[in-house]
């Protein structure tokens, strides 16, 4: 069995959105919004402050798409999105800082910024949490592009962590067909993450 090559979903996706596929931009979006609103929220930016950045961090990726460089090994596009998220962090969080928001009628709200500077480690965009973040919103998008049958198969198997045989008895299926259902949903969602 061979893992996903050098050309991946992920990376065609990059490549499909440097092209200007709109359809490409879209599942991007949907893909990376709520690790973005995630990053966010580490550093108490919530709600329409977040939807925001997120916001900004897209028009800035889709303004400079062209120059992330999908054949670069050393680089993963998430890392790009960081960066990108990162600065906007900082921008967000030093305008608040100057211009404190009103808290309870009577006092303002100061927020200090995080430390010397917000973590530019990229283990810390590859946590668990984020990873669990971008799983499930990748598997969201992922689930149209299925049967309503191989969709079942593979959530019964692999989220609830029932028996392949167990599963088949209910969906009458065979064991094996509910085996490649979950293949074939597995597959997808690492092509997709393939830049993880």
């Amino acid at each position: 069995m061979s893992s996903a090559g050098p050309l991946s979903t992920s990376t065609s996706l990059l490549n499909q959105v440097q092209f200007g596929e709109q359809r490409a931009w879209y599942r991007l979006v949907e893909t990376y919004t709520p690790l973005i609103v995630t990053w966010c929220r580490r550093y108490g930016i919530q709600g329409a402050d977040a939807e925001d950045i997120t916001q900004s961090v897209f028009l800035t990726a889709s303004n400079h798409i062209n120059d992330f460089n999908t054949n670069s090994p050393n680089r993963s596009f998430r890392g790009w999105l960081w960066t990108i998220c990162r600065s906007r962090i900082v921008d967000h969080l030093r305008f608040r800082k100057r211009n404190p928001r009103a808290q309870g009628g009577q006092s303002f709200y100061d927020l200090e910024l995080p430390g010397a500077e917000l973590d530019t480690d990229i283990s810390y965009i590859e946590s668990s949490s984020d990873l669990k973040v971008l799983i499930a919103s990748t598997l969201e998008v992922i689930r149209r592009d299925f049967s309503e049958q191989t969709w079942v198969a593979f959530w019964q198997t692999t989220v609830l962590n029932r028996r392949p045989s167990e599963v088949a008895r209910e969906m009458d299926m065979s064991p094996a067909a509910v085996c490649m259902c979950r293949a074939r949903v597995l597959k997808r969602l690492r092509e997709t993450l393939g830049d993880f």
